[in-house]
């Protein structure tokens, strides 16, 4: 029979695809009970394969994609199976996807949550709690597993969720772009809702699940654990959709257990219960698991208390989004906690439990305000003994000793109470003492912590001296974390725990040791040898800051040669191997660089550097430890030669950060060191100028962060070469290095600092803080943000200051400043600085900016006109006139004046003010009127418009300057009214054309300066008011508050004295300011008396012309003759001047008394000192009040003759006049020839020996007066004698025929000549 046959091919996997799809089609009818139909294994059987297939090689997974759609379509249709859900099935498909997303996390989670299996979000993300739906999982165990007490889907969906969050973390770590965080931005409300699902409907609730094997509830608990320790590690961005705005998801889930007390709880009941098991404890495979869920537990209740530090800064919460200022904590359950944690610090039989319970209780101490000593009780301790015991033991893990040691330096800083415990010092009782005959001293015991630190240096010490250069040390972190606990101790001042640390023989050579001998096995460990190393040097500088004087003198010669080979070996190991070159090679490895050291901004070797450079300052300020000044010199010329290397790398910002901080610690040694330096400071100028001229034109060029301190170290050497007067600095180098300057200013350009700059500098400042370590755990205050912003204004503005004074420094050294001016207008200096001027005042900020250039300006125009003509043509009296009053913000209150004026004017001062002390300010106001009386006084007429400009927009505030040297003897009062003086007396010159321009102007300033005049005569003519307005006179006013002054009237109603001070009762600092004072009144009269002779006409024309009808000037001392009084406010008379005449004639009797009875006074040393010290001051005060006397008498002559000229003058106040200036004058001639008789010198200031006057040349003796005006161009005459140089008159006072008494000589015939005439002479 025939038989017919059919060849059929077929694909195994069409048919387990339709076996999937035939089992998807029967879910759709409600009548078939599938789940127990046998296809329910088929296709379980079938993603079995798929999984294993995939397990096997991954890259299979675009081939059976068909697979894995049918999965997650079998689980989005999960909860249609009847009449119960195949959990073997839904397990299974679990798995697969769990596979999957091992490998492609991104995509399979996103697929995984659109078929609605797993919870998902119904609410805003940032809404606590949040609103969302378990899902089809969710409905399936919450109804399902928990009544059929089966919980396999359970664990695989826990499985599920562990290893997303893994996955998806790894993949953000490696990648870290903005299209992966876009991808986690489309499902991340749901990857929360899936942990806070976990949460709150399985962890919080397992106590309450039903269990027949408790295998099941640790497995499911453990699986929780996990994923929370996953989410508090992770660092995913959780972002909203439509927004900007950010929260990491750690900080979002610290909240949602913060929120959740139950959570809370639970984990502490974790930890509660586990103590049983640490008791005891037997090795077995059960207790696996329980051993995992500590340590899971520990890790998550530790990374919150972590987050805690980090965040807890509430200052820095504007800076950042508002759910990371909130961070969880545990109220109410810290004393849990503690006794927790430190019942796990008895577990040796698991290191990694007892290293993070002993982190646990480190961040107790951190993170909680409460007394660790006072909750642990007796058991204190015990618990110090067991710390102590396990360092001790040789075969602990060294990971365990050094999270002992981390623990103990934060119970030191945060602790006091254990501090004392764990130092465990004995002090001996006086009878063992008196029995002993010797002094006390302290011990510590064995079970101390001190004990195993000074142990572990002796031993350090010990292998490296028998083996040589040989580094035999077991581990350096455990030296570096012993050597930071030891400058704890000193860092607190504990007194008892230093003098037994200094009792320990060799204590300093061991600590010492760790200076030399760099290991070169590892990067890590030559970063733990550079730690210790910057701790030690600490421990040296504090120690050094701690002891007196006495206590050095008393140190041994070996303790002091300790020191100074400890700087030594210092500066060898920076300078000498870790910066010069940068490179060691290690054993056979690798070639170690600085970039190995380098951790962000916190770099070891940069703390080692601020070690040294600190450690250098206090040794250089000690007396008794010397360094050689050899040792000093080669030091700096290591530095610079370190600098050099480093500037001449690669840029990056390791080196120059590197040579940041070697920049700084040269610029503390040359001001520390100049005076040392001798021919050298010439030698480290051209090293720095070629330094900086090669890294200038290199490719990398120079960083602006590093100009500044070398341009303040050349500032200081340059001050030392103009000390010593013994420049030889080559033309060229002053070229160079100009050239430098100057192209750094025209193209820095000056930049105030600006306030939408601080949210930059906010952020960078909270990643410092925020770093997950030990040391940077800490809570930034209020206080120190400021003082971080304002050290930020200050590091912006140091470089054009800087460059600003260096300027300075070369134009007062070089002599020919001509060389130089091409350079200057090259690179537009003068333009680029006013420029500077205008943004400064615009914002209201840089007052030391303008300082400095300011000074530029009074400097350049002191050694050339050319630079005075430059800075007229380009407008600098604009900034000054017009920006000014806008920033001059001081406020000089009249204490006679209105106290509602007054608060008013407090009032605007305080609304216009925004930045800049009133110091700075005040400073920049008396340069900017130095630099007007200069400009004033070598361009004279060209410049005249300017400086009436200036003075009609200033004059009120010069008007309140002057009037408060009545109440105000402050110096910075006094100095600006010196200042002012100056311009005013240059201005005086041009009377006609000022009064003519500015009438209202003229009239109010010559009345404010006689006024100035009368005042500094009452105050110089009573030194006993004088002295007691310097003692008691308010201090300088802090702000909110107002600073009341005490007038002359005030003191005289509150207070008698006698007319004199007595010097010899004045303590030193009063004596010294004092005496200031005095020296600044008389200037300022000097100043005052010579503008006073600008505005009378000249003596000389006077006496020599009849007819002075044409003379259009009126008189401006009254015809009163009474001596003024203190609480005077009338017009100035004649009585003012005379008075002033002779209170400067009695200044001098007193200040000659003085100076013959120390001469005539026996050898003692305090009175040859006292001679010397007021050898300065007696010569200036000398020196001005002869000065007086001459001005003086030129201006009572010049005023009376004027008044005897007046036509509308009464017979009888002529005669009056003549009667009392002849009588007052004759009797002063007559004292001043008693002074010459008695061997009274002459220095007034027109002689070579002027210290009073100003930069303004103020030489206007009778013989060399200036003229006025051009308007009024006569010739001054010279008043002759006969020939036997005696008057032709006989009188009763002679002078000798000299030069310092002929004028007084010419003085006494003009009074007989002019003012004993008759009526008809006029």
């Amino acid at each position: 029979e025939p038989v017919i046959s059919w060849a059929i091919e077929y694909s195994t996997w069409k048919l387990f695809i339709l076996e999937m799809d035939i089992c998807l089609s029967q879910l759709q009818d409600q009548s078939i009970a599938i789940s127990k139909l046998p296809i329910i294994d088929y296709v379980k059987k079938i993603i079995k394969l798929a999984r294993i297939m995939l397990n096997s090689c991954w890259k299979l997974l675009d081939t059976l994609s068909p697979i894995m759609s049918r999965a997650y379509a079998i689980l989005e249709r999960c909860h249609c199976f009847k009449p119960w859900p195949p959990s073997d099935l839904i397990t299974e498909c679990i798995s697969c996807v769990c596979t999957a997303i091992k490998y492609e996390p991104l995509q399979a989670f996103e697929d995984l949550i659109h078929t609605r299996f797993m919870p998902y979000s119904i609410d805003n993300i940032y809404n606590i709690p949040l609103s969302f739906d378990g899902g089809n999982i969710g409905s399936i165990i919450l109804a399902y597993e928990k009544q059929a007490r089966y919980y396999s889907m359970t664990i695989s969906f826990l499985t599920l969720v562990r290893e997303s969050l893994r996955s998806i973390n790894d993949q953000y770590k490696m990648k870290r772009n903005s299209n992966l965080t876009v991808s986690v931005c489309h499902f991340q409300a749901d990857l929360v809702a899936t942990i806070n699902f976990v949460t709150l409907h399985i962890f919080t609730d397992l106590h309450r699940w039903n269990f027949s094997d408790s295998g099941e509830q640790e497995k499911i608990g453990l699986l929780c654990l996990e994923i929370f320790e996953n989410t508090l590690y992770s660092e995913l961005d959780i972002k909203q959709s439509n927004s900007s705005s950010s929260v990491s998801l750690s900080v979002y889930f610290a909240q949602t257990i913060r929120k959740s007390d139950e959570c809370l709880v639970k984990l502490v009941n974790i930890l509660s219960t586990g103590t049983s098991i640490v008791r005891n404890y037997e090795p077995s495979e059960r207790n696996l698991k329980p051993t995992q869920i500590l340590k899971s537990t520990l890790r998550i209740i530790l990374r919150i208390y972590e987050l805690t530090s980090m965040f807890k800064s509430a200052n820095l919460a504007s800076s950042i989004n508002g759910k990371e200022a909130e961070v969880a904590v545990f109220p109410g359950e810290h004393d849990r906690l503690l006794l927790s944690s430190s019942s796990y610090l008895f577990c040796r039989w698991n290191p990694e439990i007892l290293i993070l319970s002993l982190n646990l209780f480190k961040n107790l101490c951190l993170n909680v305000p409460m007394s660790i000593y006072a909750n642990l009780g007796h058991d204190a301790e015990t618990l110090r003994d067991l710390l102590i015991s396990h360092l001790r033991m040789k075969d602990m893990d060294l990971k365990v000793k050094e999270a002992i040691l981390e623990l103990l330096i934060v119970i030191m800083q945060t602790q006091p109470g254990l501090v004392v415990l764990l130092l465990n010092l004995e002090v001996p009782e006086e009878n063992e003492i008196m029995k002993s005959n010797r002094t006390s001293s302290v011990r510590f015991n064995d079970m101390s912590c001190l004990s195993f630190t000074t142990q572990l240096l002796r031993d350090h010490s010990e292998n490296l001296q028998s083996s040589g250069a040989v580094d035999v040390s077991p581990s350096y972190q455990l030296l570096c974390l012993s050597v930071e606990l030891l400058y704890y101790v000193w860092k607190d001042h504990r007194i008892l725990a230093l003098d037994s640390l200094r009792a320990i023989p060799s204590f300093w050579n061991h600590l010492a040791a760790l200076l030399k001998n760099m290991p070169k096995k590892s990067n890590e460990e030559i970063g733990y040898h550079v730690k210790a190393s910057a701790y030690t040097l600490q421990i040296m500088a504090i120690e050094l800051s701690l002891l007196s004087g006495s206590k050095i003198s008393s140190l041994n010669n070996s303790v002091k040669n300790i020191f100074v080979d400890a700087f030594k070996e210092s500066t060898e190991l920076i300078a000498g191997n870790l910066l010069r070159g940068t490179s060691m090679e290690c054993e056979g490895e690798f070639e170690l660089t600085l970039s190995d050291f380098e951790a962000d901004k916190a770099s070891h070797i940069l703390t080692l550097m601020k070690s040294w450079r600190t450690f250098t300052v206090i040794m250089s300020k000690v007396e008794g430890i010397d360094i050689n000044n050899t040792t000093k010199i080669d030091t700096m010329s290591k530095i610079i030669e370190c600098l050099d290397y480093q500037l001449s790398r690669e840029s990056s910002s390791s080196y120059i950060s590197v040579a940041y901080e070697l920049s700084c610690l040269l610029d503390i040694m040359i001001n520390l060191w100049s005076s040392h330096l001798g021919k050298s400071a010439e030698l480290f100028i051209e090293k720095l100028t070629l330094l900086l001229l090669n890294a200038t034109k290199s490719d990398v060029g120079l960083p602006d962060a590093i100009k500044p301190q070398l341009f303040t170290a050349l500032i200081s050497l340059f001050q030392t070469v103009r000390n010593s007067k013994n420049n030889q600095i080559k033309d060229q180098t002053f070229i160079d290095l100009t050239t430098i300057i100057c192209e750094t200013i025209q193209r820095y350009n000056f930049p105030p600092f600006r306030r939408n700059e601080q949210k930059k500098m906010i952020g960078e400042m909270f990643k410092d803080r925020t770093k997950n370590t030990r040391s940077n755990m800490q809570v930034l205050t209020s206080k120190e943000y400021k003082e971080s912003v304002d050290k930020a204004k200050t590091k912006k503005n140091r470089l054009p200051i800087a460059s600003t004074y260096l300027l300075c420094e070369i134009i007062q050294l070089h002599i020919n400043l001509e060389a130089l001016l091409p350079t200057f207008i090259e690179h537009n200096v003068i333009q680029t600085l006013l420029k500077f001027m205008e943004l400064s005042f615009q914002q209201d900020d840089g007052a030391e900016l303008i300082e400095a250039a300011l000074c530029l300006f009074i400097q350049m125009t002191k050694k050339t006109a050319t630079a005075a003509e430059s800075l007229v043509l380009n407008g600098v009296s604009k900034y000054l006139c017009l920006d000014f009053p806008q920033n001059y913000t001081l406020p000089i209150v009249d204490s006679m004046s209105n106290k509602k004026d007054t608060a008013m004017y407090a009032g605007e001062t305080k609304l216009k003010k925004k930045s800049g002390t009133k110091s700075e300010w005040r400073r920049t106001w008396r340069l900017g009127i130095s630099l007007m009386s200069i400009l004033l006084g070598i361009s004279r007429h060209s410049f005249l418009t300017d400086a009436f400009n200036f003075v009609g927009v200033h004059y009120e505030r010069m008007e309140k300057v002057l009037a408060s040297v009545r109440y105000n003897q402050s110096l910075e009062s006094l100095e600006e009214a010196e200042e002012i003086m100056n311009f005013l007396f240059q201005l005086a010159h041009f009377e006609n054309k000022w009064q003519f321009d500015l009438p209202v102007v003229f009239s109010r300033m010559q009345i404010s300066i006689m006024s100035l005049c009368r005042s500094c005569t009452i105050l110089l003519s009573r030194s006993q008011l004088l002295h007691y307005m310097v003692k008691h006179r308010s201090p300088e006013k802090k702000p909110g508050t107002t600073t009341q002054h005490l007038s002359i009237s005030t003191n005289l109603k509150t207070v008698t004295f006698s007319k004199e001070a007595d010097e010899d009762q004045m303590s030193p600092e009063i004596r010294a300011l004092f005496e200031n004072v005095q020296i600044c009144l008389a200037s300022i009269l000097c100043k005052g008396l010579s503008a006073l002779r600008q505005f009378s006409p000249d003596l000389m024309y006077l006496v020599t012309e009849n007819n002075i009808e044409r003379l259009d000037c009126k008189p401006m001392l009254l015809l009163s003759y009474n001596a003024p009084a203190a609480e005077d406010d009338g017009p100035v008379s004649f009585g003012t001047m005379l008075a002033c005449q002779t209170m400067a004639l009695t200044l001098l009797n007193k200040l000659d008394y003085h100076r013959s009875t120390l001469l005539k006074s026996p050898d003692n040393p305090s009175l040859n000192s006292s001679v010397s010290a007021d050898t300065s001051h007696k010569s200036k005060l000398r020196s001005a009040l002869l000065y007086i006397l001459e001005n003086c008498q030129v201006l009572i002559l010049s005023q009376a003759l004027l008044y005897l000229r007046q036509s509308d003058i009464s017979n009888n106040d002529k005669q009056m006049l003549r009667w009392e200036l002849s009588t007052e004058l004759g009797n002063f001639l007559n004292g001043v020839s008693r002074y010459f008789t008695r061997g009274g010198s002459h220095s007034s200031p027109r002689h070579a020996d002027t210290s009073v006057t100003s930069s303004n040349n103020l030489s206007l003796s009778f013989s060399t007066t200036p003229n006025k005006d051009d308007s009024i161009n006569t010739n001054s005459k010279t008043w002759t004698t006969n020939n036997n140089g005696q008057s032709p008159r006989k009188v009763g006072i002679k002078f000798a025929d000299s030069s310092d008494q002929k004028f007084f000589h010419i003085m006494d015939t003009i009074v007989h000549r002019m003012l004993n005439r008759t009526n008809n002479t006029n």
